[in-house]
This record gives structure tokens, C-alpha cells and sequence, in this order.
């Protein structure tokens, strides 16, 4: 859900650093992090090119697998006179699929004219090429929603959109029609987020938000957030569970329903998940601050023993429901896993939503056996010309449906729109998985 946009060259690999390292703000590691990593920069600055290169080793033992850190580690080499570990980093950071302009670097100068130098950049150029077949399912004539969140009642075919400027819930049927199925602000409803169809009770669950840059954006309502249940025919309001405002601040952002009825919410400003038990009116703590530090998308498995986070910052997580132990998921080769918005499954792989990185893409991932490791990452959808931040997503019968231009750079932190008159339509996604 995170609001961003890109640029090119060192300045977009800092902006993307911080912006990553923006979403968590426990002081387990992360300040570290940041300190290291800002007094690399502080010496590139200062052309101290050796300690530039030390500060980035360090981050890179912190946080593997990051691409600014990875791509200042291949300039840190090259301007220090190490060519063949420049062209190493290099290397591995088009093994991660990113992109970018290193022949345009002066950084790398030293070995522009070097044939292995302009392979790497040839590989890092075809990063840029349109990969799969997501294709345009709907459009929503209303530019200035800024969409989120994703549902489907698969039993009519009939879809429903979040915004979150307009503080509203749209609905699409199975014929295409456009409708409003909740009216703005309706019940104090806020932004509106994560969305998950509830086919046993006949309900519409959604995380809702207010926060600095939800319309109005008042401070008096900042922090008021939880989830509401919609009536799936009548849109009528049938449960609202809040979260009780206190000084740490909560921020619910997503959420995923148990098969027992069970619902699980990702708190991204407190760095916790809630759980509302099936017939409870309480959402309780399930896991505690600062362990999960930028929760957004998560899959519940069938037999509910597993529960998957993502972690904008960090990467994938595995919950163990009975007991509530929290491990990162271990990967079997270097994987960019960063900015992971929505997360979904088929029951036998996870599908990823990644918009914190370039380019914004859709992966699919298996795991081993165990399901403690991730063993192979595929891209199946990066570069379409009409994504702007895709969020999150829904499957079924072999389909991933998705949010594909949700246009968060466009929101303003008071809630209001920059150039409202750039905004294009929002995009509904239809992409094959089998």
C-alpha cells in the first residue's frame, strides 16, 4: 500500500533504499541499517570510494539480496579498481531481474569499454522487455479512486474494488456493469484496503484506514482503523471491529480469512498481526511487534497450521499458527523479495505482487516440501505498460486477478491529489497461472 515512484541512476537506488527502509520503524537492526548505509553514501560524497565500498559490505551482510545495496556494491568495486568483482555484483544484480542505466554511470567508466562490462548491461537492459500475459479485464471510469484492494465472490462472478482517496467500495458484476456498492465514508468507513470475500456468512470483509493521507486527513482521525463486514448482496454494514487508538498507532492494511472463520490482519504501523476469531467482536494480538517489521499481504494454508507474511522490507515469513512461532523463509538461491504488496496461493504456490522495486512485477513461487524454503522464483508478469503499482490480487479457476495501476505516487500526504488531471483510469488485471 505504500505510495512511490521512480527514478533513475544513484538517486533512484538511494530513494528506493530509503523508501524500502521507510516501512519498518522498530530498532531491531533497521537503524543500524540505515546508519551504515547513509554513512556509505556520506563518503561516496566525499569521493572516500574505499569506505563507500566498506559501509556497503556491511549493509549487504545485514540485508542481503537488495538491489541499491547490491548496485552500490558493483560501483564500490569499480571505482576502487576491483573490475572483475564489479562485474560480479553486477551480474547478480540482473540476476535479481532488476533494471537500470550502469552504462550511463560514471561510476563504471573504468570499464566501459570492457566486453564483459556491456554483456552484464545487455542482461540488465533486457530486464526492461515485457514479460507475460496479464491482460485488461475491466476499467473503472473514475481516475481519481486510487485503488487497493481486490475480492471476488467466485459463486457470481462478481468483483469489488477498494479506494483508498475516495473512501469508498466498488463493485463490478458478471456482466461488466460499474456500480458503488458501499457510498464514501459510509459508517465512518476510512480508506479502504484489503479485501477478502467470506462465502460461508455471506460477507464482504475490509481492512479500513484513516491516516495522514486519507481524505479529509484530519489529525483528530488519524489512527482510527479495523475491519467492517459487508452484506454481499444488500452491501449493508453487518459487523465493525476497531482497533482501540493508543500512542503506538495502528494501520490495517490487509488481511486473509482462515477456512475455520478466522480472520488475520496486517498492522504495518504497529508491526503486528491481529486475529478476529470466527464469532468474535475483539481483533487480539497474534503476533507481537517488531519480529514481522512491515506487514502487508499473507496466505492462510488449507490446513491452517501455516500462515505466510509478507514483509515489505524483509521478505516472506512463515507463522505457525498453534504455536505462533515466526521464521523467515530460507531461499535456496538469491531472490529479490522486497516489496511484496499482495500475496496469494493456489494451494500449491505462493504468487507475490512486488511494487517496491524495478520493475513492478508478479511472481510465482515454490517451496520445498516442508514449506520452510523457497526453491524457485518465477516472473510471470513485469513491464506492462499500464502498471502503476499493482497491489493486491485474487485467484480462481486458474486466474490471477489484480489491481494493476493503483496510482499511489499521485496521493499526497493531506490527503489530497498531485495532478489529478495525470491520473488514468484504475485497471483490472486477468492473468492465466496454469
Amino acid at each position: 500500500m505504500n505510495g512511490k515512484f521512480w527514478l533513475t541512476g544513484r538517486i533512484g537506488l538511494i530513494a528506493l533504499f530509503f523508501l524500502i527502509m521507510a516501512c519498518q520503524s522498530g530498532p531491531e537492526k533497521q537503524p543500524a541499517l540505515q546508519e551504515i548505509y547513509q554513512t556509505g553514501m556520506s563518503a561516496y560524497e566525499d569521493s572516500n570510494y574505499t569506505d563507500f565500498l566498506k559501509a556497503m559490505k556491511r549493509a549487504n551482510d545485514l540485508r542481503p539480496n537488495h538491489p541499491s545495496v547490491i548496485y552500490n556494491l558493483a560501483s564500490g568495486q569499480a571505482l576502487t579498481g576491483n573490475h572483475d568483482s564489479a562485474l560480479f555484483w553486477l551480474n547478480r544484480y540482473a540476476d535479481l531481474g532488476m533494471t537500470g542505466d550502469p552504462e550511463l554511470d560514471s561510476d563504471f567508466k573504468s570499464i566501459y569499454d570492457d566486453p564483459l562490462f556491456q554483456a552484464v548491461v545487455r542482461r540488465i537492459k533486457d530486464n526492461e522487455r515485457q514479460i507475460g500475459m496479464a491482460e485488461i479485464l475491466a476499467v473503472l471510469p473514475d481516475s481519481t479512486l486510487i485503488t487497493e484492494g481486490l475480492a471476488l465472490d467466485s459463486r457470481n462472478n462478481t468483483f469489488f474494488v477498494s479506494s483508498v482517496h475516495q473512501r469508498k467500495i466498488m463493485k463490478i458484476d458478471s456482466l461488466g456493469a460499474i456500480s458503488t456498492f458501499v457510498q464514501s465514508a459510509s459508517g465512518g468507513l476510512g480508506s479502504v484496503l484489503g479485501m477478502t470475500v467470506d462465502t460461508t456468512r455471506n460477507l464482504l470483509w475490509v481492512c479500513s484506514a484513516i491516516f495522514n493521507q486519507t481524505p479529509p486527513g484530519t489529525v483528530a482521525e488519524d489512527g482510527q482503523t479495523g475491519v467492517y463486514a459487508y452484506d454481499l448482496q444488500t452491501g449493508n454494514l453487518q459487523q465493525k471491529v476497531m482497533i482501540p487508538t493508543d500512542s503506538t498507532g495502528h494501520l490495517l492494511t490487509d488481511l486473509v480469512l482462515a477456512p475455520n472463520g478466522d480472520l488475520y490482519t496486517s498492522d504495518s504501523r504497529s508491526e503486528m498481526i491481529f486475529r478476529l476469531s470466527a464469532g468474535s467482536h475483539k481483533l487480539e494480538p497474534f503476533v507481537a511487534p517488531q519480529i514481522i517489521r512491515a506487514p502487508q499481504g499473507m496466505v492462510v494454508l488449507r490446513d491452517q497450521q501455516t500462515l505466510f507474511v509478507a514483509d515489505y522490507a524483509r521478505g516472506l515469513y512463515r507463522v505457525d499458527l498453534p504455536g505462533r512461532k515466526v521464521t523467515a523463509l530460507e531461499l535456496s538461491e538469491p531472490m529479490c523479495l522486497l516489496g511484496i504488496d499482495g500475496l496469494c496461493s493456489d494451494g500449491k504456490f505462493l504468487y507475490a505482487i512486488q511494487n517496491g522495486i524495478r520493475p513492478q512485477r508478479v511472481v510465482r513461487l515454490t517451496l520445498d516440501s516442508p514449506r520452510k524454503k523457497i526453491i524457485k522464483l518465477e516472473v510471470l508478469a513485469a513491464n506492462h505498460p499500464d502498471f502503476d503499482e499493482p497491489t493486491l490480487g485474487v485467484i480462481a479457476d486458474g486466474h490471477l486477478y489484480f489491481n494493476g495501476n493503483s496510482q499511489w505516487r499521485f496521493l499526497k500526504n493531506d490527503g489530497t491529489l498531485a495532478n489529478p488531471e495525470n491520473l488514468q483510469q484504475p485497471k483490472i488485471f486477468v492473468l492465466p497461472i496454469e
